[in-house]
């Protein structure tokens, strides 16, 4: 086989050695047959007619190469080749047998890696939402329900005297998400299921970095909305809300809480499935050989039942190879 390292002169040279040494072993079984069928022949044929001598010399030549083997055969350098040739082929049969199984011992490992970083990523995804995504989120839907239904109320000429609506924003800063995402995508490198669980970890970091985007433009927004031009109530319901005021239009309020909501959830979906599928690349790695190590599996049960992590029926138009690898 060609070396790239060695360049084809060693490749030429390694395929004369062995081509010669083919071609010695053939001529010698050849020239073996060859002698075998002469004594056969000549003991076929009626030897009296064949001079003694004659027969002897010719039975000598046919049979010189078995007398030649059979002292190389006696010999104690042959033995001590033979030994030497037998513990060495053992060796190598034992030596890639160990890293045969410290590979699968060192994959196992790398997949234990990825479900324990995938889960804790899902963790911290699982306890953001809860005590700041949530209830962010939600206030908010219900903020616009209200704001909405006060402007019904007030088409309907159904206010009350002096009734105004009392705007209750929450300016509330989120911190910026921290998670293991550099271990999990490293030990995707090592070992992944396919090509798709990969995939998903990538996800999972663009989401990650799509959801402290977002958070960083909402500190920017809350300072700009704390800003001397923008304390007019008519101008700060506006920017809150996302209508129209005075010619303009500024959704970037409603656009953030809405991405801050769609991407936490992502990295939630995303990293239970990547940890759940690491676990059970891991199984069918290990086997049933309790040699290696014991697989790392963590439960999400609960967090999907209550409904604080996204159901499977929220992503089934995810189509990696049409989006780039992100959720639609």
């Amino acid at each position: 086989m060609y070396n790239p390292e060695m360049g084809w002169k060693h490749w030429g040279n390694r395929a004369f050695k062995n081509r010669a040494a083919s071609a010695v072993l053939i001529a010698l079984f050849i020239s073996l047959l060859g002698n075998l069928a002469v004594i056969y022949g000549w003991t076929l044929r009626d030897s009296a007619y064949l001079p003694k001598f004659a027969y002897l010399q010719a039975l000598s030549i046919a049979t010189m190469p078995l007398r030649i083997l059979r002292v190389i055969l006696d010999s104690g350098f042959f033995i001590a080749l033979l030994g030497a040739l037998c513990g060495s082929i053992s060796a190598f049969l034992f030596q890639r047998r160990a890293k045969r199984f410290d590979d699968k011992e060192q994959e196992i490992k790398f997949a234990n890696q990825a479900v324990i970083s995938a889960g804790g990523i899902a963790n911290t995804a699982l306890n953001f939402k809860k005590q700041h995504v949530l209830e962010l989120v939600t206030g908010y839907a219900e903020e616009v329900d209200a704001f909405n239904s006060f402007e019904e109320t007030k088409r309907a000429g159904a206010l009350r005297p002096g009734e105004q609506y009392i705007l209750t924003a929450d300016y509330r800063n989120l911190a910026t998400f921290h998670s293991p995402i550099e271990i999990l995508l490293k030990a995707c490198e090592h070992t992944a299921p396919n090509g798709l669980v990969l995939m998903k970890a990538y996800t999972i970091k663009q989401c990650i970095e799509q959801l402290n985007e977002l958070i960083s433009e909402r500190r920017e927004l809350i300072r700009e909305t704390h800003e001397p031009k923008n304390q007019a109530v008519g101008k700060r319901m506006a920017m809150y809300f996302g209508f129209q005021y005075e010619g303009n239009h500024d959704e970037r309020n409603k656009t953030i809480i809405e991405g801050i909501g769609k991407s936490t959830d992502d990295i939630i979906f995303f990293s239970i499935k990547v940890c759940q599928e690491f676990t059970v690349h891991a199984k069918k790695l290990r086997g049933d050989d309790e040699r290696y190590s014991t697989v790392r599996s963590m439960q999400f049960d609960a967090p999907v039942e209550n409904g604080l992590a996204p159901s499977d029926e929220n992503y089934q138009d995810w189509a990696p190879e049409r989006h780039g690898g992100a959720p639609k």
